[in-house]
């Protein structure tokens, strides 16, 4: 029988010892062939080197001082240039904190947004960056009680990438990056409370805003190619990583960013990894986006691999994206370097010509799971 893996809990395993390094650095241990991670390509738009921040808040917003105590720290932190100085950004500038003397409005639109960013600006309310030197990124923060829809119509407290969102204002005056963070219930809420919920999504934004600044309009690092199923992730080096979080300063969580040199020499992507972690996973085949027949099961190899000798590790499916019954099964629950499994995905009820899905693979570790995803459009 298949084993139907729908749970999204840890299962943990224990690794056996190391008898190689990577194959980059002469190693013998034979490492599996499988499907390489991908690149998140430039498509030549600016990216900021160092980010100037400006903090906004609503009166009233019982959020503002730990939101604005976070990104005072993050400034000061290495993490930005850690994960992100391979795509040009030294750091990260807090420059002011601006309180709004004004109650949050109960919802808001990205127009709106906009607006406010221009009449701040134009009265003076908001600071404007000098004409010598880089431009400032506006976070605005909305309080509890307001809701914010997010570029394209979508609610912004959206799960996948993650709540919020980032863009530059496209205008008669000049452009103006801004990213925008609303209150929702946090992602891994069983962990994280609603105010740590925002801090992780700042960290995010600003790290996705500093390397992809103006995203639809002129795409720097960004992955855009929809036949990738890694798109289901999100779209910036800021989002691949969801959900693979990391400690940080005095208690801070944040979600580890996406490096294209570590998946380009077979570490792992996802950085700052565990210490003293041995990269591992597993890839699937095909792995590009395929047609899916409602009721025909749709089938792919997974393929375990490891840089050195690990015990075989549990992995699950689950269903990753779409508001529709999506049918995943393995047939085996672990995996070892060169071991393979079966993943069947079925779709068991008419879905709209052109809808699309992904399931989500996961490999658990004790330290880390790697994410592998697959996706589809129904025929």
């Amino acid at each position: 029988m298949p084993h139907v893996l729908r749970s999204a809990f840890f299962v943990g395993w224990i690794a056996g010892p190391a008898v190689g390094c990577s194959s980059s650095n002469g190693s013998s241990f034979p490492i599996a062939p499988h499907v390489e991670y991908p690149q998140i390509p430039n498509g030549g738009g600016p990216t900021l080197a160092t980010v100037p921040v400006v903090t906004v808040s609503f009166d009233g917003d019982s959020h503002t001082s730990d939101l604005t105590e976070f990104v005072e720290w993050f400034g000061q932190s290495t993490f930005p240039h850690l994960v992100a100085g391979e795509y040009g950004v030294r750091g990260i500038e807090p420059q002011a904190h601006v309180d709004l003397d004004a109650v949050a409005p109960e919802s808001v639109t990205d127009d709106d947004v906009q607006a406010l960013l221009a009449a701040g600006l134009a009265d003076g309310t908001l600071p404007s960056a000098p004409a010598s030197g880089p431009p400032f990124l506006y976070v605005i923060f909305y309080p509890d009680g307001t809701s914010v829809t997010r570029l394209g119509g979508a609610n912004a407290c959206a799960s996948v990438p993650g709540n919020g969102y980032h863009d530059t204002t496209v205008g008669t005056g000049p452009n103006v990056a801004y990213a925008v963070v609303p209150s929702c219930d946090p992602r891994f809420s069983a962990t994280l409370s609603e105010v740590q919920g925002m801090e992780l999504e700042t960290a995010r934004l600003l790290i996705d805003a500093a390397t992809d600044p103006s995203p639809r309009n002129e795409p720097a690092f960004q992955l855009n190619d929809e036949s990738n199923p890694w798109t289901s992730m999100g779209a910036e080096a800021g989002d691949l990583c969801w959900g693979r979080l990391v400690a940080e300063g005095p208690g801070y969580t944040l979600q580890r960013v996406w490096s294209n040199a570590a998946a380009s020499s077979g570490d792992e992507p996802c950085i700052p990894a565990p210490a003293g972690s041995v990269p591992f996973g597993v890839s699937a085949s095909p792995s590009v986006l395929q047609t899916i027949t409602v009721g025909v099961p749709l089938t792919f190899t997974v393929t375990g691999w490891s840089r050195a000798a690990l015990a075989a590790w549990p992995i699950q499916a689950t269903s990753w994206v779409g508001d529709y019954t999506i049918e995943a099964s393995l047939n085996r629950s672990t995996l070892d370097n060169g071991q393979t499994a079966v993943l069947t995905v079925t779709v068991p009820f008419a879905q709209t010509s052109g809808t699309y899905g992904a399931v989500l693979l996961r490999s658990l570790g004790p330290t880390d799971s790697p994410a592998w995803p697959v996706a589809f459009t129904v025929h």
